[in-house]
């Protein structure tokens, strides 16, 4: 009688394997198990607030997503840019993409940001929104409050060192200080994309 032979994978390729075919979904619930808690590292002196930087953010982020194959794009919704003096409003498209399923999820989600310049306003508005899009989306908590008792998480230190980033120019505005009728627009806006 011949003798029965079975193959096992290594954990690793199975895992790989398990990767290329999870859902979009769970992938999600996957990157956001991975990150529970950061503490905040930059600071706002104009408006006197801490926050959490984005080279923070992806730092701690980003290896997951490549792990899980995910990528996130951003893209202004066209028609809804709308200019009040040095200040900029519009609504932003993210859309996950699954690089193993080609499966995506999009959501809409509004950005404002403050500066002399047009473009700079734009970019400052786009930064901002990604940021906390992105710990809003996974439920990353920032404040005291919430990670008291949690154990931030530490960006991953690459095998070859790096130089330091420069420091982002912190032109935000906090979103409290929008004004009643832009909090309308958005409102407007998301209703009429729909």
């Amino acid at each position: 009688m011949a003798e029965k032979t079975t193959t096992t994978k290594a954990p690793a390729e199975s895992k790989a394997e398990d990767i290329r075919t999870m859902s979009i979904d769970r992938k999600m619930l996957e990157l956001q198990k991975s990150v529970r808690a950061l503490d905040k590292d930059s600071e706002n002196k104009h408006f006197n607030y801490r926050f959490v930087s984005g080279s923070k953010l992806l730092g701690v982020v980003r290896p997951k997503m490549d792990e899980l194959g995910l990528t996130l794009t951003q893209t202004i919704i066209p028609d809804s840019i709308e200019k009040t003096g040095n200040s900029i409003f519009m609504l932003l498209s993210f859309v996950w993409h699954d690089a193993y399923t080609g499966q995506t999820r999009e959501d809409l989600w509004p950005a404002y940001g403050t500066n002399n310049s047009l473009d700079k306003a734009i970019g400052c508005a786009m930064t901002y929104a990604e940021r906390y899009y992105i710990m809003k989306q996974l439920h990353i908590a920032t404040d005291e409050d919430d990670v008291d008792g949690m154990e931030p998480v530490q960006p991953q230190q690459p095998a070859r060192a790096q130089a330091k980033p420069a420091q982002p120019r912190q032109m935000e505005t906090k979103p409290e200080q929008a004004k009643p009728e832009q909090a309308k627009k958005v409102q407007l806006t998301v209703e009429s994309y729909h």
